[in-house]
């Protein structure tokens, strides 16, 4: 006949270790055959464990674990606190990494991935609205004040006909809610013409735009 015994594990001692501690010291002592674990994440949301002695599964123990949103809530909170494990998408993260040292092995990749613009670091097509008011020189984009081109080297491609042109972005004017839709950038005729070969140009005209080196 089969023997049981039961236990309820606080998720603030994180069942799992616990879980293998007591499986281990129990079939060494050949004296449970089965065991029957639920661990308590508080609020009555509990996780329930059955495992047999005679073959501990630690990867259906984690699954478990893992199984319902509370439990991998409460679990990746205990590794936080006490481990210093991190899910990814933890914004604690990254006041993690702003500890690490210069040349931590993790700080050198990462400054790798920004200088390959890679990842998070990689750049981002927007869809921009060109105006085109005269007196600009050739090469230069005018950008408000505000604007996140201000200062850098942008690419601007035509998806209509395919083109593109490089600009060196300078802010040049506030906008504002009060004077309406402002352009996104200004650039000179010629620049536009290249962009935009029509015979006439409108008052804006669509783009894409992505920041370059």
């Amino acid at each position: 006949m089969e023997k049981y015994k039961s236990y309820l594990i606080n998720a603030a001692c994180l069942g799992v270790g616990i879980a293998f501690g007591l499986l281990y010291s129990m079939q060494a002592g050949g004296v449970v055959e089965r065991f029957k674990f639920g661990i308590d994440f508080g609020d009555n949301k509990k996780v329930d464990l059955e495992l047999n002695s005679a073959s501990i599964d630690h990867v259906k123990i984690l699954e478990r674990m893992f199984s319902q949103p509370f439990s991998v809530a409460g679990t990746q909170s205990w590794l936080k606190q006490n481990r210093d494990i991190y899910d990814l998408h933890d914004v604690d993260l990254y006041r993690k990494l702003r500890g690490l040292k210069y040349e931590d092995e993790v700080c050198e990749n990462i400054r790798k991935l920004f200088d390959d613009k890679a990842g998070p670091f990689a750049y981002q097509l927007d869809s921009v609205a060109i105006g085109f008011p005269g007196g600009i020189p050739e090469g230069v984009a005018y950008v408000p004040n505000h604007s996140k081109y201000r200062g850098k080297r942008v690419e601007i491609t035509s998806r209509q006909y395919n083109t593109q042109i490089v600009v060196n972005c300078i802010p040049n004017y506030p906008c504002t809610g009060a004077l309406g839709r402002c352009p996104d950038m200004q650039i000179s005729h010629k620049d536009a013409f290249k962009l935009f070969p029509v015979p006439a140009l409108p008052k804006t005209q669509d783009a894409l735009a992505v920041i370059i080196p």
